[in-house]
């Protein structure tokens, strides 16, 4: 029910939950010392006695110093709740943010907005209610048993005894709730994931008919939320339906046996009073748990799945910082597996400053993983990846995502002006600077007959083609004047007119940087340095496009053969 893990990672957490179990057992007592006055003050008029003026200026103090309380404990509540989804939500994103690009294959895109969104809400149900509860559930019992066994021992054993059965119940069905809660939690992401996936594909769905079929299972994974929130509604419902009857025996029977001894004399009026308005209070706070329980437990689970995000190695925060020098990156004897498949086996490849090098294959052969490896996204690898004789690890991120630069197939541009879009690259970037990076890109012109660079990007850049996304993702990467820059398929779905203009911006680049290509697109390398081809998990063939076309290898029946496809397309 408590995981210590739990309580230390919120280091504020221990002074919100003694401050409101303070002020819940101080309420107890007032609650208490409440239902003495009103007992003696109906016993009172029973007897004939008259009211007594006291004894109400008593009640009426009582009832505002305790109304008074419970409001300072239920902000202290809100601020414990508030702070600890303020807490997680700075946690859990400074967590990506340092994991960098490799979040992306830690956690998905549902998960994060579920942990971000409704996983913390219901962590603060956790700290806010239920910690404080479980304590303070603990120590009522047994501080009203204290009290109340002064007035009749045998009454006050009775309700203690009923009582104990409550957390009973609770620890039965704490596995089942576990287990149903995890699976509940399993079925809301996967549905999330799916709503994502289908809403950024409806286009496609709609283009190539196959939207019903998607719609059906939509339905599917929506059917089984629905069966895992009816499961868990349901074993909320039998575990709280026992805890009533529990309740309602346990209350019944006291306030019977009250007034039996009442009427036997055994018993004054005004404590048979006091057992039967108290005894609700006995069961009340063990009650009040079973119900927070359930409502925690999905924060449990949320908890949990945090700590996990959060416990990934980062790999090194502080390390080497890149010196004002060249860069030439070595990949030494390296072997990689996925799962149990073999990607790569002892693979060699040299990138050296001042040349362009491509990397060519087959779908499958490994190419993109070059890239997760090279930009420090995949760690768990055997053998060695060096920058300048040192590993790659070993460098600081903030030094090495300075320096190193991907660029892909699919450029995020943001919705916004295109001076802020630019500025991402390079914050310091004059307008002078931006202006220059589009010339060098085929840019200048189409912007300026716009809006120049307060000319406004749509959501997902809608307004710009696919060609003029790509060289602007280029245009940003020249302001940012990285080292090293790497290109995944970043001509492949692109016009020829634009791919013409990248390859010319790469070979203006060639001599002062370190140039990787990674393409499928063969035609577009036969100026590079060198090539390095990947297949059946190794590197087959190497060298230069001249050498590689005369030894008619892999290589060249790649080349000759994607050749023929084109010039029956019409590509040129």
């Amino acid at each position: 029910m408590i995981d210590k893990r739990l309580i230390d990672i919120f280091p504020n957490v221990k002074k919100y939950i003694f401050g409101n179990i303070f002020l819940k057992v101080l309420s107890l007592l007032l609650s208490v010392a409440l239902v003495f006055c009103i007992s003696i003050f109906l016993s009172n008029i029973y007897k004939y006695k008259g009211m007594n003026t006291k004894i109400l200026l008593s009640i009426f103090i009582i009832a505002i110093v305790k109304g008074l309380i419970s409001y300072i404990s239920a902000i202290i509540s809100e601020k414990s709740s508030l702070d600890a989804k303020n807490y997680f939500r700075n946690s859990l994103f400074s967590k990506i943010y340092r994991l960098g690009l490799r979040s992306k294959s830690e956690i998905g895109e549902a998960e994060l907005i579920q942990l971000s969104v409704d996983g913390i809400e219901k962590m603060s149900s956790y700290y806010g209610l239920f910690l404080p509860q479980l304590i303070y559930s603990i120590i009522a019992p047994i501080l009203l048993f204290i009290i109340l066994s002064r007035v009749n021992l045998v009454l006050a054993l009775m309700n203690l005894c009923f009582v104990f059965l409550i957390p009973l119940a609770i620890i039965l069905f704490q596995k089942i709730a576990k287990k149903v809660t995890k699976n509940y939690w399993s079925s809301y992401v996967n549905l999330t994931d799916m709503f994502i996936d289908n809403l950024n594909g409806l286009i496609t769905l709609k283009m190539y008919g196959s939207d019903k079929k998607r719609h059906e299972l939509m339905n599917r994974y929506s059917e089984n939320f629905r069966k895992a929130t009816m499961k868990l509604l349901s074993v909320q419902l039998n575990n709280i339906t026992i805890m009533d009857i529990i309740v309602y025996l346990g209350t019944g029977l006291v306030t019977f046996f009250a007034i039996l001894f009442f009427l036997k004399g055994d018993i004054l009026l005004e404590n048979a009073l006091i057992f039967v308005i108290l005894s609700v209070e006995f069961f009340l706070p063990l009650r009040q748990l079973g119900s927070y329980f359930h409502i925690s437990m999905n924060g449990v689970i949320a908890v949990e799945r945090m700590l996990e995000i959060l416990e990934i190695e980062e790999g090194y925060e502080v390390g080497k910082q890149f010196e004002d020098i060249n860069i030439d990156l070595e990949i030494n004897n390296l072997s990689f597996k996925f799962g149990e498949k073999e990607i790569f086996k002892n693979i060699n490849i040299s990138f050296q400053h001042g040349k362009i090098t491509a990397i060519v294959g087959e779908s499958g052969s490994g190419k993109s993983t070059i890239v997760g490896l090279l930009m420090r996204l995949i760690l768990n690898y055997d053998g060695e990846i060096l920058l300048n004789r040192v590993a790659i690890k070993e460098y600081s991120k903030s030094s090495f995502y300075k320096n190193v630069t991907l660029i892909n197939s699919k450029p995020y541009i943001f919705k916004g002006s295109l001076r802020y879009n630019l500025k991402i690259g390079n914050p310091k970037a004059t307008d002078e600077d931006m202006m220059e990076a589009l010339r060098k890109v085929d840019l200048y012109k189409m912007f300026m007959e716009r809006d120049g660079l307060d000319t406004q990007i749509e959501l997902e850049a809608k307004n710009l083609s696919g060609g003029q996304i790509q060289r602007l993702a280029i245009a940003r990467a020249l302001l940012k004047n990285p080292k090293v820059y790497i290109l995944d398929e970043a001509t492949s779905n692109i016009d020829i007119e634009s791919e013409k203009i990248i390859l010319k911006v790469l070979e203006e680049l060639r001599l002062e940087k370190t140039i990787i290509l990674i393409t499928h697109r063969l035609k577009s390398i036969k100026n590079v340095d060198f090539i390095y081809c990947l297949k059946n998990n190794q590197v087959c063939e190497e060298g230069d496009f001249l050498t590689l076309m005369k030894e008619k290898g892999y290589f060249y029946n790649l080349y000759t053969f994607q050749e023929e496809l084109e010039r029956v397309g019409g590509v040129k």
